[in-house]
Parts: structure tokens; sequence; C-alpha cells
């Protein structure tokens, strides 16, 4: 499920950019790289901890609230770190592969 996403992700940039979108490209690609990271981590725990049922089922009471509040902090970091030098200068090497 990650490499598929990961494939569409930076399919779906490639295109941005040969369209000539690039700071669409470089602003759009944050959001599901972010979300490839936190999913497996999310996902591991599950399976980590689903033999010891007492632990899983404190885990996994409300996930849903859990997961709300940490996507709104990672939210509020994804959109400060679109902006930066760092971001743009990852994005601008990976153009540079694309085209």
């Amino acid at each position: 499920m990650i490499v598929v996403g990961l494939l569409v992700t930076f399919s779906q940039f490639a295109t941005r950019i040969e369209a000539g979108r690039l700071e669409e490209a470089q602003r759009a690609l944050l959001y599901p790289l972010t979300d490839m990271l936190i999913f497996p981590v999310f996902f591991g725990a599950a399976i980590a901890y689903r033999k010891k049922s007492e632990i899983h089922k404190r885990r996994m009471v409300h996930p849903v609230y859990v997961i709300g509040v940490i996507v709104l902090a990672v939210s509020g970091f994804r959109d400060s770190l679109r902006s930066t030098e760092i971001w743009l200068e990852l994005t601008n090497g990976l153009t540079r592969l694309v085209t």
C-alpha cells in the first residue's frame, strides 16, 4: 500500500512538472509524503500490540480522535514546512530528476 501511494504521489508530481505547474507540484508533494510516513507507524503499532489485548484495546478505544489530533498537528507543521528553503531545494532536486 505504501509503495503504491508513493508511486502515485511521484507520478502526480511528474505530471504537474510536465504541465509546467512547478509551484503546485512542490506544494502538493508534502501532504502525501507525510501521510505515507504516518500510516506505517500506526499500522505497525496495531500489528505489534495485536496479541497484547489490554494494550491494544486501550490504544484502539478512540483511534479516530487520536488520528485526528495528530493530523491537525502535522498539518500545521506541513503548511509551515512547504514554504521553507529546504523543502523548495528538495523539490527542485526532485524536479531535475523528473525532467
